[in-house]
């Protein structure tokens, strides 16, 4: 986290902004920070905050580890109509990008480390050929060359940063307000309160699942009459009367499904691994989770966008969610008017 988004992602999006606002004139500060503030984020992203100039007429970016996260992958779609065709300042940054996404997967493949060492490798040359030496290659660049043996002796990176750590600093912080004497004591006393707190459960209500606490489901009762074909034939039940509840959002294990959302579903061609599926309507009915979804059509990868273009079809499909071809939800974004999905890791 501190070496690659704290560090290499900000310090190289730094020398990008060089080229692209002065020497290529593609757009200004001005512009990219309108777009910054009004771009359509969904929940999982965190808004970057504005970037501003140094007395020196360098850019000045300071976000946090999420803040950067958002906008170095979103920055293809932020930056306007750029144009990139052969432009090797922008093949460095896509390589940049597939850097982040493989040390942001969770899981690696044997060949994996490998893979990325080269990459890094392609990545510092061609960093130190275009910017160099008015962007020197920093301690945090360096470091990137020992992660390929890192992850081959823990595993997936992401699996041992510091992101929930430093996540959970906001909340000891708040434990201590007006604390002025034996802070790790207060610190522990609060934080057991809280755990103490959130683990009770009164006798009648007994539990031995202490991790946790059930899917969240918000919604309304109503009848299903305007679904009820579709959860027949999904369900195979007799043609009753359907009731049950159509939610505004659920968030299964921690992650949240909602109207607007893309998931990945069982294809119906095989010769695709999946489809996407946009959900238009989430349904309970019986304990059942299921998605109405439009299947989207994928018409092209792009690559200096790092995203699959597609577009919505005809063909509406029910699913279950215990039949999803993996768990999880990924975004659309739009640039001139066209889908785009950015498939994560």
């Amino acid at each position: 986290m501190h070496t690659l988004f704290e560090g290499v992602a900000s310090h190289h999006l730094q020398a990008l902004l060089e080229y692209l606002i002065k020497d290529k004139k593609s757009f200004t500060l001005a512009q990219l920070n309108t777009i910054l503030r009004t771009h359509k984020y969904s929940n999982s992203e965190t808004k970057p905050s504005p970037i501003n100039k140094d007395n020196d007429g360098s850019f000045h970016i300071k976000q946090t580890a999420s803040q950067m996260m958002t906008l170095v992958r979103l920055f293809p779609f932020l930056c306007g109509n750029v144009e990139v065709e052969n432009d090797k300042h922008w093949d460095c940054y896509l390589i940049l990008l597939a850097i982040c996404d493989m040390a942001c997967s969770f899981d690696v493949q044997e060949s994996d480390p490998t893979k990325f060492g080269w990459m890094v490798q392609v990545y510092l040359e061609s960093f130190v050929t275009l910017y160099s030496p008015q962007f020197s290659v920093t301690p945090k660049m360096h470091y990137l060359v020992h992660l390929p043996k890192q992850m081959t002796l823990f595993g997936p990176l992401r699996h041992h940063w510091c992101m929930r750590f430093e996540s959970k600093n906001a909340q000891i912080k708040s434990f201590v307000t007006r604390c002025f004497r034996n802070v790790p004591l207060s610190v522990a006393i609060r934080h057991q309160q809280y755990l103490s707190y959130h683990l009770y459960t009164p006798p009648e209500r007994h539990s031995s699942n202490f991790l946790y606490g059930g899917d969240q489901v918000s919604g309304d009762s109503q009848q299903f009459d305007h679904y009820r074909e579709g959860i027949e034939k999904l369900l195979d039940i007799p043609n009753n009367s359907l009731f049950g509840i159509r939610c505004k959002f659920v968030i299964i294990n921690g992650i949240e499904y909602k109207p607007g959302y893309v998931i990945r579903i069982k294809p119906t061609e095989p010769s695709y691994d999946f489809d996407y599926g946009l959900i238009d309507a989430i349904l309970m009915y019986e304990g059942h989770k299921i998605f109405l979804t439009t299947i989207l059509e994928i018409k092209k990868f792009h690559k200096s966008l790092c995203a699959f273009e597609v577009s919505p079809t005809h063909n509406v499909k029910y699913v279950l969610y215990g039949s999803l071809y993996c768990h999880g939800v990924v975004h659309i974004h739009t640039k001139s008017g066209n889908l785009y999905i950015i498939e994560k890791n």
